[in-house]
């Protein structure tokens, strides 16, 4: 903007000239006979003669009139040149005979006017010479040509009146543009001089000697046009190392665009100043592909017997994750097929954990002797034979329940005999050598609980605390870090005693039992750790209690149990159904037989067939049953049976 200040002033003087009237020597750029530019504060004359004061002592000497353009076109100009009252040169002028003027300001650097001076001169008269003459005062500004761009809105003659414009100049940089416009009367008199913006804005000078407040106030107004961006303070961006800036462009203070730039250079234009969503989303995609893989583990859940535990770890980048597995503490890993996808492999670190039989033992505790009074002995089984344990430990009961926990198999409450002459609330544990009582307090006295391990707790359901049908109950509750909590799910099973419990899928599972209120059921429930669901599964085993149940290979595996008779039936469920199974040898019927997975099978024994008490060991291999010669403890209903 600083260079319009030199035009219009240029302008104010050269018309200033033009009224005056002066003759003088030609430039020499225009092919003259002699004359020259001035280039210094004093003005050298060609052979035009010696200056003449023509205006009457106003300080302007002008040479002898010349040729404009080709010969006989019938216009001529004059060098007049403007001096001070110290006798200096202050301005030279190329006066036209129609009334147009070329100045050069200060008398110095004229080639440029010289320029457009001849450029003006090479264009024929067209005869209304303010239809189309070139522009009016310039001021050497190199881009402005004698007549491109040049417009005239009103001529009469050649010396007529009219309004000339020079050609348009760029008005900030927000694409407006603006042309300085000069109105003369006829003899060339300049009435007024006004600065036209394209978007019909308009400055006027004070006068045609007098534009000073004209230019300033069109320097503010295309100031305000030059578009500025402001940004914002960084953001991280995401949870990746860079960071970005939200960046507004305005013009006179209304918004034009808005972007994001991220801290690599990256941008991210919006729609609009209003509507920056689809940008915003691929600055958020693009902040996720440059944030580093991070890996979370949940909380660790007891892997078997031993102590061993199992941890579900996510990897996610930028908050979306990209894959799941199951880790152990032994090493192993189960990858899921996709993130929130891992039935597939909670169920091979639950068949591996299965395995894991801690000193390498299945524990056989307490159930009822054939006479009726429950048992206080304790039996270990290694996979080919049973050994006698510690003869101390909890008090002779059956029905008690246990499972594996951190390296322990807890176990709780039971009732002295089968006509429940006495039921237990208390909690002991068997860590590998013996028996220790770990709590007297948390669920009611009972027997015949739903018992199994349920990640980093053990879930007991149900029971019942007397021989009375009333008594039957239908609470949850939770064994971690050596303490009972009851749960209070949203919904739960009806009460029962003498349900089935395994553990698949992450899901606690409880089958049939025996109501109060239903007598025999055979439906199935699952609990997710919140809350108790009602499964529906297309086939199911008949309704029935004291069935055996075990996990193994990705299936709960079933057996027995009374339906008012005694059964030998086999069934798995898969998570979803239940389907009967055809093994190729099975244990006879029975109800109340004791059962554990344990070294990759599952291990069956004693129970009441028909009234009579077994002392037979079966193993299930996954496919059928075997019966073995071991001997060891004594027949038994309704024992206690864990894996450590």
């Amino acid at each position: 903007m600083r260079p319009l200040f030199g035009i219009a002033l240029a302008a104010s003087v050269c018309l200033a000239l033009v009224v005056a009237g002066c003759g003088g020597s030609n430039g020499a750029s225009l092919g003259g006979d002699g004359g020259q530019a001035c280039t210094t504060g004093s003005c050298p004359q060609g052979d035009g003669g010696n200056p003449t004061p023509e205006s009457g002592g106003n300080g302007l000497t002008c040479g002898a009139p010349t040729a404009c353009g080709a010969s006989g076109n019938g216009r001529t100009y004059e060098e007049c040149t403007q001096v001070t009252p110290g006798g200096q040169c202050s301005a030279i002028v190329y006066q036209v005979s129609d009334g147009h003027a070329f100045t050069c300001a200060g008398c110095t650097s004229c080639g440029p006017v010289q320029q457009q001076l001849a450029a003006y001169c090479a264009i024929p008269p067209s005869g209304d010479a303010g239809s189309s003459s070139g522009g009016d005062a310039s001021t050497g500004d190199s881009s402005t040509d004698a007549d491109a761009g040049s417009d005239a809105d009103a001529g009469d003659d050649a010396g007529g009146g009219g309004t000339t414009c020079l050609t348009a100049l760029a008005c900030g940089s927000g694409g407006l543009s603006y042309k300085e416009c000069t109105t003369t009367g006829r003899g060339g008199v300049c009435t007024s001089i006004q600065y036209e913006v394209s978007n019909g804005t308009s400055f006027a000078c004070s006068s045609c000697s007098d534009c000073n407040s004209a230019i300033q106030q069109l320097d503010a107004y295309c100031a305000a046009e030059n578009p500025t961006t402001t940004c914002t303070a960084s953001s991280p961006c995401e949870t990746s190392p860079l960071t970005y800036q939200t960046c507004t462009t305005s013009i006179g203070g209304t918004c034009e665009a808005v972007y994001y730039q991220t801290s690599d250079s990256q941008i991210f234009h919006c729609a609009s100043c209003s509507d920056c969503s689809s940008a915003l989303s691929s600055l958020d995609g693009y902040c996720t592909q440059h944030t580093p893989p991070v890996t979370t583990c949940g909380a660790a859940n007891a892997c078997g017997a031993g102590g061993a535990t199992y941890q579900l770890c996510t990897t996610a980048q930028g908050g979306t994750c990209e894959s799941q597995q199951y880790t152990t503490s032994t090493g192993q890993a189960f990858s899921c097929s996709a993130c929130g996808s891992c039935t597939l492999a909670l169920t091979g670190v639950e068949t591996y954990c299965a395995s894991l039989t801690g000193t390498g033992n299945a524990v056989l505790f307490g159930g009822f002797s054939s006479t009726g009074p429950g048992l206080a002995d304790t039996w270990l089984w290694n996979g080919s034979t049973w050994t006698a344990g510690p003869s101390t430990g909890p008090s002779a009961r059956g029905d008690a329940d246990g499972a594996t926990l951190g390296g322990q198999l807890v176990l709780f409450g039971g009732t002295s005999d089968t006509s429940v002459t006495t039921a237990y609330g208390d909690t002991w544990a068997w860590g590998g050598t013996g028996w220790t009582q770990s709590a007297t307090t948390g669920p009611s006295i009972r027997f015949g609980a739903a018992m199994a391990t349920l990640g980093s707790r053990i879930v007991l359901f149900g029971g019942a605390s007397t021989d009375s049908a009333a008594s039957d109950l239908a609470d949850t509750w939770s064994w971690s870090g050596g303490v009972w909590t009851q749960l209070t799910p949203a919904s739960s099973p009806p009460a029962r005693v003498g349900a089935s419990a395994a553990v698949l899928n992450g899901r606690m599972v409880v089958f049939g039992g025996l109501s109060a209120a239903s007598g025999y059921l055979g439906d199935t429930w699952t609990f997710d750790g919140t809350t108790w669901t009602q499964e529906s599964p297309a086939t199911s085993p008949a309704a029935r209690y004291y069935a055996s149940a075990a996990t193994l290979g990705g299936q709960v595996i079933l057996f027995g149990g009374s339906t008012g008779v005694d059964n030998a039936d086999t069934w798995a469920w898969n998570g979803s159904t239940w389907t009967q199974l055809s093994p190729a040898a099975s244990p006879t019927v029975r109800s109340g037989a004791s059962a554990t997975a344990y070294d990759g099978t599952i291990v069956l024994f004693g129970g009441s067939s028909s009234g009579v008490y077994q002392s037979d060991t079966w193993i299930w291999n996954g496919s059928t049953w075997a019966s073995t010669t071991a001997t060891g403890p004594q027949a038994r209903f309704g024992g206690m049976m864990g894996t450590l």
